[in-house]
């Protein structure tokens, strides 16, 4: 019984830990909310965008639709 209650855990703490990430292309904005292109669900999960060199210079997280912690943004104005 103990095998099968660590079990259930460990899966629940691995799926809680998966999250999308996609490219900020893939995201629109509809009513302060954001959503993947053509979806109806609001978008839970990470959202990165790359400058013309391929190095990432935006990545945020998002919950159901709303922005959730911190949005990391490179400043290209020192480069």
């Amino acid at each position: 019984m103990k095998n099968v209650v660590a079990i259930l855990l460990a899966s629940i703490v691995l799926v809680a830990g998966c999250s999308q990430t996609v490219d900020q292309s893939q995201i629109v904005k509809r009513h302060r909310t954001l959503y993947r292109v053509n979806s109806e669900e609001p978008f839970s999960g990470v959202v990165e965008q790359n400058d013309l060199n391929g190095q990432l210079s935006k990545r945020y997280e998002v919950d159901n639709g709303k922005l959730n912690g911190i949005l990391t943004n490179r400043d290209l104005r020192f480069l």
